[in-house]
């Protein structure tokens, strides 16, 4: 069953979007992070700076930012969609 239901998301547009809008939320912070310069042309020392300066920062930064919304989100959509479907039948 659940690899029936595994099956039945992958094939839904809602599920690719969502897995795109998981790809492109850190793309666009580092992406953002990378082109600040602050003002004068120097970099700024903040939170956001310092979250985002290695790898390992960058990951927890953004699995803090997207735990928030994001994961709810798509937690909330899978599983919203499972009850709905069982729910037709």
């Amino acid at each position: 069953m659940i690899r029936v239901e595994f099956i039945r998301q992958l094939r839904r547009g809602r599920t690719w979007g969502l897995f795109i809008a998981l790809v492109l939320v850190p793309l666009i912070i580092g992406i953002a992070n990378r082109n600040d310069t602050g003002h004068g042309g120097r970099r700024e020392s903040n939170l956001f700076t310092a979250g985002t300066n290695t790898g390992l920062n960058f990951s927890i930064f953004n699995l803090l930012i997207m735990s928030n919304f994001f994961l709810v989100v798509i937690v909330a959509a899978v599983a919203g969609e499972s009850v709905a479907g069982e729910a037709t039948w």
